[in-house]
C-alpha cells in the first residue's frame, strides 16, 4: 500500500464532510448519536473528525509509523486554516458545512506552500504551519502569493 500523504488525508476528509457534517463531536451515526470518527456507522463528521477518519481508514497499520507524520501535517494545516482551534471553530454557532469544506480546501493550500516556504524563508508559524506573510486563516484565498 502506498504511503498516505497529508494531501490525501485532507482530500478524503473533504469527501467525508461533503457527504455529511456534524458539530459537537467528531462523528455521528445516521440517527445523530456520537460515534468514533472511524466507525463504519459514522455518517457525518466534524472537520477534525473527518481528518481522523481519513487517517484511520487510509492507514490500517496505525501502529508502526501508520501515517502519523501525514496525520500530524494534515491536522496542522487544518489548524492553520481556521482562526481558532479546529474543534471550537467547527462547533461555533452559525458555522456551515460549506465553510468547513472551504477550510479543508485552504488546508490543502497551506500544504502546497510548506516546502517552498521552509526552503526559501525558513519560517514556521507557532502551530507548525508554514504560511506566507500575506496569507492567514481569514484570507480564504488560494490566489495570494509570496513576495518576490
Amino acid at each position: 500500500m502506498p504511503a498516505v500523504t497529508p494531501f490525501d488525508l485532507l482530500q478524503s476528509a473533504s469527501d467525508l464532510v461533503a457527504s455529511g457534517w456534524c458539530q459537537g463531536t467528531l462523528a455521528r451515526d445516521e440517527g445523530g448519536s456520537p460515534v468514533d470518527a472511524w466507525s463504519s456507522d459514522a455518517r457525518a463528521w466534524s472537520a477534525s473528525g473527518a481528518v481522523t477518519a481519513a487517517w484511520r481508514r487510509g492507514c490500517p497499520s496505525a501502529g508502526s509509523d501508520g501515517g502519523v507524520d501525514s496525520f500530524m501535517h494534515a491536522s496542522s494545516a487544518l489548524a492553520g486554516s481556521v482562526p481558532d482551534a479546529a474543534d471550537v471553530w467547527n462547533d461555533a454557532p452559525g458555522r456551515t458545512q460549506k465553510q468547513v469544506l472551504q477550510a479543508l480546501n485552504r488546508a490543502t493550500t497551506l500544504l502546497d506552500w510548506r516546502p517552498r516556504l521552509e526552503h526559501e524563508w525558513g519560517t514556521r508559524a507557532s502551530n507548525g504551519v508554514v504560511r506566507p506573510p500575506d496569507v492567514g486563516p481569514e484570507a480564504g484565498s488560494a490566489s495570494a502569493r509570496p513576495p518576490g
